[in-house]
């Protein structure tokens, strides 16, 4: 993956052939996952204090939306391994990756949140490796995944800093 704004994070990774009539759902889903991971990181101004309460009703229904996403979804017993993760596209560690150029819905299990599957295409493997790059992701959800991205990018730079201080 060529340098830029990415994320390194271990995780459940799971992978399978996608089938076509099925891309939308998985679109819609992954909107959904997206928008509300990056509420469920967001950070209000400190000066509304009299909206406090309409931000913890929002946090609020962000946990039952969550709650209800993990239900509804079966439990992926993949172990976890190390992602690299950009807007275009992730690598993972792996013995056995997707054929290359073959369309794989790629499903992370992200701690504390529903999955997220994404559509990509396999890319010719390297020793290890696999990486696949998103396919046709609809711009609201290419937007939410790189606001996403760019929040554990942050969030790792101020982990790094407080290690080193």
């Amino acid at each position: 993956m060529p340098g830029g704004l990415r994320v390194e994070f271990d995780v459940p990774l799971g992978w399978r052939p996608l089938r076509e009539n099925e891309r939308s759902v998985v679109l819609q889903r992954a909107g959904i996952v997206l928008h509300l991971l990056n509420l469920q990181d967001a950070h209000p101004p400190a000066e509304e204090a009299p909206g406090e309460l309409r931000r913890l009703e929002q946090k609020l229904d962000v946990v039952i939306a969550m709650l209800g996403l993990l239900l509804a979804e079966p439990a992926m017993n993949e172990p976890a391994q190390r992602v690299w993760l950009d807007p275009h596209g992730l690598c993972w560690q792996t013995r056995e990756p997707p054929e290359p150029d073959s369309t794989v819905l790629v499903t992370l299990t992200l701690p504390g949140a529903p999955a997220l599957a994404l559509p990509a295409v396999a890319r010719d493997a390297e020793a290890g490796r696999a990486c696949a790059r998103f396919d046709r992701l609809p711009a609201a959800v290419s937007e939410q995944l790189e606001k996403w991205i760019f929040r554990q990018h942050r969030l790792a730079v101020a982990r790094s800093r407080a290690e080193h201080t």
